[in-house]
């Protein structure tokens, strides 16, 4: 289930988009969610009384010395994975469980607040080699306990305990099981029960959702697998914990790739209809940028799982880093519906509302997430970026010093907050930013990189070239460092460079961050423009008009699909620029400006819009913005 991993959250990485011929994307897109909804409506409706939901609460550790919670959270992790393989039972994810530890919970609030009608609560104590555990289902609509029993058994037999009470749990509530559901219990049986001691505690570890206890959930999964290689869960629990430790670490997927396809090919092998197992893979194929294949993952993940909230999460983020918002916020808010606790969900939920320009219901769920953790810096930096999406940038600036703050060593923060410094023409501030950056993240090549439109507003051109001279960024061997030389070096004129340096950043590692990616559209980034324009200057004009074409033909895809956010169509009014299409690109340009673009300075010194310049709209745009400007430099000053 999809409470337990780490993965989902804010976007950080870009990731490259699928390339969908228009009219049979929609067509799926529509077919895809017309049958999700009518499965949910049918199933899981809480309008409709009779339609059964459960959240399992962590069991309560009654053992003596105290040290069984491990073993405890781990028992009732598994319950919660058990009841989801029932049909008609909508399971809540253990992450908006667990906000419940502890007895004497009113179940009748928590009922409420995860909008479940029932509540199934449980104590363990572990005496040696022997379990007693202790169980009640209880209705929370009215706090009647339905059902009742204490399991006294050996340790070894906790996958029989777990059995029995899913099927208890089943019976009490009338929910016929069927063939399918039987196979999928017996696929989470294991032969050796100390093996199964260790997996319990390796779901537990894996639920912290830390870097230490994600590691020692990578050698608890390690040592089942040895003891007993036909445990597809552990196989697909391994998948997860070294996909997860490469994004606590932020290294590329690359090292443990091989690996991770090995685990969860062998858990398909055991369990050719897990959900658990596609939901993993496509978390993979994500990592791998096969964003086509991990879709395809993902529908069927859902369709043989309705109870998999980390798919629907997971469909979530890829649509969302797609340039898909309006179907990311669905599969968003259906993971939400499975773990409304999860601050994660609703900060991604928040992010792909706002590219909508749907600030209002934004908001909300920005607040929502700041309400569950106000302590977590993507949900600061998922305000600010709602914040600058308005054109509020002085209140984008309040938020992303509270990351900074949360989180002082994210250059990718201080660079942020040094652009919308930019947009308003105070490079001092901006300059003031990325040197704080540079000592916090101990980055020097970033700093450098992101110092190239500051040198650029300070001292033009041959300031530039004296920059690129002292950094050497044209020597870099980094993404961000060769990107941000290519951008000098088409600011100076030099379209050789520009592409020779493209070139070496698309063989550079992590050089999916050059291509065309709907991620970097939203936020008005595009080294295929950059590319385009060096090309004209270098009159390889029909190269470069298919690159624009092509950029073109991506952004109208994003905005078909709901994107309506002011960097966005401030790149597609360069595009059109660049095109020679004028008209278009000052309808996209006016359109940014209503929905709160403000980088005049740019616009009037960068080659994109040398074309408009001479236009009396343009220059009458530019001055109405500027007063805008100037009227917001009130507040920050």
């Amino acid at each position: 289930m999809s409470a337990r991993n780490s993965r989902n959250v804010a976007p950080m990485r870009l990731r490259t988009g699928a390339r969908w011929h228009f009219s049979a994307l929609v067509a799926t897109a529509f077919l895809f969610a017309a049958v999700v909804i009518a499965v949910w409506s049918k199933r899981y409706s809480t309008a409709d009384a009779e339609v059964a939901s459960i959240v399992v609460l962590p069991f309560v550790d009654m053992s003596a010395d105290k040290t069984g919670q491990p073993l405890c959270d781990g028992i009732t992790l598994e319950l919660a994975d058990w009841l989801a393989q029932i049909p008609m039972l909508r399971v809540v994810a253990p992450t908006s469980a667990f906000a419940y530890r502890g007895p004497d919970q009113d179940v009748r609030s928590i009922g409420k607040t995860l909008d479940t009608n029932h509540v199934l609560q449980g104590s363990m104590r572990r005496s040696g080699e022997h379990l007693r555990i202790a169980v009640q289902l209880i209705d929370a609509r009215d706090g009647y306990q339905l059902w009742s029993a204490e399991y006294d058994e050996p340790l070894r037999d906790a996958v029989a305990m777990e059995d029995a009470i899913s099927r208890a749990v089943a019976n009490t509530l009338q929910i016929p099981l069927t063939a399918e559901t039987d196979r999928l219990f017996a696929a989470r049986h294991i032969a050796d029960p100390a093996a199964y001691r260790l997996f319990l505690t390796a779901q537990y570890d894996e639920q912290l959702r830390t870097p230490e206890a994600n590691t020692r959930a990578i050698d608890l999964y390690r040592q089942v697998l040895k003891a007993d290689g036909n445990f597809a869960p552990a196989y697909v629990g391994l998948s997860y914990a070294l996909l997860n430790q490469q994004g606590f670490d932020h290294r590329f997927i690359s090292p443990v790739e091989t690996e991770v396809e090995r685990l969860v090919a062998e858990a398909m092998r055991l369990d050719p209809q897990s959900s658990d197992a596609y939901t993993a893979r496509a978390a993979l194929r994500l990592d791998q940028y096969r964003t086509d294949e991990a879709r395809d993952d993902l529908r069927y993940a859902v369709s043989v799982n309705p109870n998999d909230s980390r798919a629907f999460a997971e469909m979530g983020s890829l649509m969302l880093r797609n340039g898909e918002p309006r179907d990311a916020s669905w599969n968003l808010s259906r993971a939400i519906a499975l773990d409304p606790l999860d601050f994660r969900l609703q900060t991604q939920r928040c992010t792909a509302l706002q590219d909508m320009a749907q600030f209002v219901d934004a908001a909300a769920a920005c607040q929502r997430a700041r309400e569950l953790d106000a302590h977590d810096a993507g949900v600061a930096n998922a305000l600010a970026s709602l914040a600058e999406s308005r054109g509020k940038i002085d209140e984008a600036l309040q938020w992303n010093s509270d990351a900074s703050r949360i989180l002082p060593s994210d250059f990718a923060l201080y660079r942020t907050r040094a652009r919308w410094y930019l947009a308003l023409g105070l490079s001092n501030r901006a300059r003031e930013t990325i040197e704080a950056g540079r000592v916090a993240s101990n980055d020097g090549e970033s700093a450098d990189a992101a110092l190239v439109g500051v040198v650029f507003m300070e001292d033009g051109r041959e300031g530039l070239r004296a920059h690129l001279a002292a950094t050497k960024l044209d020597e870099s061997t980094r993404v961000d460092g060769l990107l941000a030389a290519a951008r000098a070096r088409l600011l100076l004129g030099d379209g050789v460079a520009v592409e020779k340096l493209l070139a070496r950043a698309a063989a550079a590692p992590g050089s999916t961050d050059v291509a065309d990616t709907p991620w970097a559209a939203r936020l008005g980034e595009s080294s295929l423009l950059d590319l385009a324009a060096a090309e004209l200057d270098a009159g390889k004009s029909t190269a470069a008009r298919q690159r624009l074409k092509s950029l073109l033909d991506m952004l109208d895809r994003m905005m078909d699909a709901g994107v309506e956010r002011h960097a966005t169509y401030g790149l597609r009014a360069k595009t059109h620029a660049l095109l020679g299409e004028a008209d278009a690109a000052m309808r996209d340009l006016t359109r940014a400006s209503e929905l709160g673009w403000r980088a005049v300075w740019q616009a009037r010194h960068e080659p994109y819009f040398a074309s408009l310049r001479p236009r009396a709209d343009f220059q009458a745009l530019m001055d109405k913005v500027s007063l805008s400007n100037d009227r917001l430099l009130e507040s920050i000053h």
